[in-house]
């Protein structure tokens, strides 16, 4: 969610949208600048690209953490058999 909004704040900077430092229209006494529907929908776009970004990661994450828990299950078992064997044959 950071990450979205900062890479969100990143791109309005490049598209000249958001300008840190600078005196907007407001601040000259005038109305702030409207975006144009061409605008809004490139924003919706991209935000909507990051939210499949976002969903794809978080899905990863959970299928290596699946993938990990396996293998730990494994190890404890494989573990488990080793003390058991040398447990009876000691």
């Amino acid at each position: 969610m950071i990450l979205s909004l900062i890479i969100l704040i990143l791109i309005l900077m490049n598209m000249n949208l958001l300008k840190f430092g600078e005196k907007t229209n407001k601040q000259e006494g005038g109305l702030p600048r409207r975006l144009d529907m061409q605008e809004i929908l490139e924003i919706k776009r991209i935000l909507e690209e990051q939210r499949r970004d976002i969903k794809e990661i978080k899905d990863e994450i959970k299928d290596i953490k699946r993938r990990l828990s396996i293998r730990e299950d494994i190890s404890e078992r494989i573990r488990r058999r080793a003390m058991d064997f040398l447990k009876y044959r000691g």
